[in-house]
């Protein structure tokens, strides 16, 4: 009876010092990744002082709840696409087993499980987690016939909120129309309505927050009484973003500058498309030509040509004029 009794002692104090204790998994229990980009979920081996020297040989990374295998250390079995180990040659006695994850998608958030196995037959599995967040683009105002101011931000994970503050720095959101417009992807499209009656402010600003809290983003419209009745005319048969405002008035210009040209074309067509002549050069020839005759005068006759005697007539010079 002592004897199995003492068997029994010995085996109870056998069973803490498992196999199953030489090795440990150590995660961040929530991992931050960004849309679009590389994102990892950071997990490192940890072994007693009896095992240090442990070799791994088996690392499987798969998400909760789903059987398929993403990556796979000391098994023939391909990766799935955009997941792989974020140390490029995992070895045996590697101690980052990290998983990577190239252009993250929305999809890709939740939780995840690492296993691990070592030479010594001891195995452990952690789970962390993985959020996904996409940020929204920078919002834009458009003016609508109704005296309406719509802001739009898209591409956004989770879902956000728009707001509106006047110049004065007061919130008019609780009469804005808001409409958050899920994506394929599961990003968000946000748009926000601001209907202006009586407004006793000439400036509203749109301002964009994140899940958290956090402003992303703003842009203002002012309400000066050109600039927004200019807007609120072209918008009579529908609707224009405020950015497009300078193209049509670039093509105004652009047409003004090809009139002018024309009307001096044709000014200049009307005078028989004489080209202007160099007065100081004519003076010059006419005053050679008068020497070389013996100072000869203008004469008039009705064989002279009107346009050329105007010219003689301009031309003579002082000492050549008659004296009073």
């Amino acid at each position: 009876m002592a004897s199995v009794v003492g068997t029994c002692v010995l085996l109870l104090a056998i069973v803490p010092v498992s196999a199953a204790s030489f090795v440990k998994v150590d995660c961040t229990s929530e991992n931050l990744g960004q849309y679009g980009q590389d994102s990892v979920l950071r997990c490192g081996i940890k072994t007693t002082e009896e095992a240090s020297d442990a070799m791994i040989t088996y690392v499987k990374w798969k998400k909760t709840g789903n059987t398929k295998t993403l990556v796979v250390f000391g098994k023939d079995h391909p990766n799935e696409p955009r997941f792989r180990f974020s140390v490029e040659s995992l070895t045996g006695t590697s101690r980052d087993v990290s998983l990577l994850v190239s252009n993250t998608q929305i999809n890709d958030g939740g939780e995840y499980e690492c296993t691990v196995k070592t030479d010594s037959s001891s195995k452990d599995i952690i789970k962390t987690n993985l959020s996904v967040t996409a940020k929204y683009s920078a919002p834009v105002i458009i003016a609508e016939k109704d005296t309406s101011l719509i802001c739009n931000s898209e591409d956004g994970y989770p879902k956000g909120t728009i707001q509106w503050f006047d110049q004065e720095g007061k919130n008019h959101t609780s009469i804005s129309q808001q409409e958050p417009k899920p994506m394929d992807d599961k990003r968000f499209n946000l748009t926000s309505k601001l209907t202006l009656k009586n407004s006793a402010s000439s400036q509203y600003t749109c301002q964009v927050y994140n899940a958290n809290g956090v402003k992303e983003g703003e842009t203002t419209f002012n309400l000066s009484s050109k600039s927004y009745e200019g807007v609120h005319k072209m918008v009579q048969d529908g609707k224009v973003a405020v950015s497009n405002i300078v193209a049509p008035v670039v093509v105004i210009g652009s047409l003004i500058v090809g009139l002018l040209i024309v009307l001096l074309w044709r000014k200049r067509q009307s005078n028989g498309g004489h080209t202007p002549i160099d007065q100081d050069e004519e003076k010059a020839n006419w005053q050679g030509g008068e020497a070389a005759a013996g100072g000869k005068k203008c004469e008039h006759s009705e064989e002279t040509n009107t346009l050329e005697e105007e010219r003689c007539q301009a031309m003579i010079p002082l000492s050549a004029a008659p004296t009073i």
